[in-house]
């Protein structure tokens, strides 16, 4: 299996182009975004804090430009500003399928849920 490693403190990049949710025999309706997080180990972590990690993961690639490459303001009504450094590990079959996505941050879950639910300030960036 290939490994890649990405930074979360690359620069930003556009999205990723929508996705279909629907069957095909239904409309299409995409998404600017992607989620998932599918466990079904009751010993792993609790559906809730699953999903508020996943939904900080996509919004962090949302980044708004900021003169500060280890802060951003993401781009939801309340402006938040974060810091939250990482890495994101990808593994590959054969075929450059993602057959396993790994992330690890430099700050607990709980602290990058709270980054997201404060209001950033834009004069403290300068």
């Amino acid at each position: 299996m290939a490994a890649i490693t990405t930074l979360l403190r690359l620069p930003p990049h556009p999205p990723p182009p929508p996705i279909s949710v629907s069957p095909p025999h239904l409309k299409p309706t995409t998404l600017p975004f992607r989620c998932s997080a599918r466990v079904h180990d009751k010993d792993r972590a609790p559906r809730l804090l699953k999903a508020a990690v996943t939904g900080v993961t996509e919004l962090l690639r949302l980044f708004s430009p900021s003169p500060n490459p280890n802060r951003t303001y993401l781009k939801l009504p309340w402006r938040p500003l974060i810091s939250i450094g990482g890495t994101t590990l990808y593994e590959l079959n054969d075929n450059f399928k993602i057959v396993r996505h790994v992330e690890s941050w430099d700050v607990s879950a709980l602290e990058a849920i709270g980054q997201i639910f404060t209001t950033g300030s834009r004069k403290d960036d300068k």
